[in-house]
């Protein structure tokens, strides 16, 4: 057995990687279009100015890629902080590939001075008790928190947007809908970094040892310039207060790829200071219609949540999401 980093430009081994990392995956959400390699690239190799990726493969004796890791780096904040992932392709589990490919990744975020180590397991009948979660404690790993993922089958129903619309139509009074394409508008993206980043701050973070991002209008851009070039079509709702003219909620979601059914839910976020007027509601509402009138319509809609996070949950439970899978997130602190 042999674990090898991945270079940029040895197409070979990152395909090995790419293949490996894709039959685990759907191992785990069957049912779930893969993952693109174009949109793979992208999201990996793309503008690195907010983290660092660094790929490695297990090749057997013959040259087979028998399974992948990832580091993730962050550059901006928790620079104390390394997201590890190890896969082996279900042939080859038992084997130590596992073992090999997670200490390489959790000695390359040691050499990168990361003191604690997230890694994560999830899918459609994700426990405690599989072989993945087992894996992560026997490597020291402590479960932090559990999100869970729901989806949406589109298109709604008539009756229910009328409800949701009569529910939200005197608490949202004094605030209008701003709706985008693309990108933020150019006069709110300042105001939407600021809610992005009150979102990393209110989010229930279990047991996991996250510091605030700070994210500015230049982070907003970048990550709505790479979503681009991954093929998918940003849609966006906010609300802006009639009083301030600020904006004081948004929702943003990524339209399926040709081909893809799935829509890929982004942030949804309200001010503080402006709940309780069911703002949640009304922008994710806007951005159903927004959806409705695109040419590539998706047949549903997928979006996480903090297991916790009871406000959100609420909110998608309005519109009928319904839970389809679990994630464990894993944490190991270094002393």
């Amino acid at each position: 057995m042999n674990v090898t980093e991945v270079e940029l430009t040895d197409s070979v081994l990152f395909h090995g990687w790419y293949e490996a990392v894709q039959e685990v995956w759907t191992g785990a959400w069957p049912g779930d279009p893969p993952w693109a390699s174009e949109e793979v690239t992208q999201e990996l190799f793309a503008d690195r100015e907010d983290d660092e990726r660094i790929l490695f493969v297990a090749t057997a004796a013959d040259g087979e890629v028998v399974g992948a890791a990832e580091v993730a780096l962050p550059k901006k904040d928790n620079l104390h902080i390394a997201h590890v992932k190890a896969s082996v392709r279900p042939a080859h589990r038992g084997s130590g590939f596992g073992r090999a490919l997670l200490e390489v990744a959790e000695q390359c975020a040691s050499d990168n001075s990361r003191t604690v180590h997230l890694s994560d397991t999830s899918g459609r009948t994700a426990t405690l008790e599989s072989r993945e979660a087992r894996f992560a404690v026997a490597a020291g790993f402590s479960l932090a928190r559990r999100e869970v993922r729901r989806e949406l089958t589109l298109p709604l129903k008539r009756k229910r947007i009328e409800e949701l619309e009569t529910a939200c139509s005197r608490s949202a009074a004094g605030y209008r809908l701003v709706s985008w394409s693309r990108s933020c508008p150019t006069e709110l993206v300042a105001g939407r970094a600021w809610l992005d980043s009150t979102l990393s701050a209110d989010e229930p973070r279990g047991d996991l040892d996250l510091e605030d991002e700070q994210i500015d209008a230049a982070r907003v851009r970048r990550w709505e310039t790479n979503l681009a070039k991954t093929g998918r079509e940003l849609v966006g709702s906010g609300a802006i207060s009639e009083v301030t003219g600020e904006l004081v909620a948004f929702t943003e979601l990524g339209l399926p790829r040709p081909g893809d059914d799935v829509a890929i839910q982004f942030a949804t976020v309200v001010a503080r200071e402006h709940r309780g007027h069911r703002l949640g509601i009304f922008v994710k509402l806007a951005n159903l219609k927004l959806v409705a009138d695109q040419a590539a319509k998706p047949a549903r809609i997928t979006t996480w949540n903090g297991e916790s996070n009871e406000h959100m949950i609420r909110v998608n439970e309005a519109f009928g999401f319904e839970i389809i899978g679990t994630a464990f997130n894993w944490q190991k602190a270094l002393g």
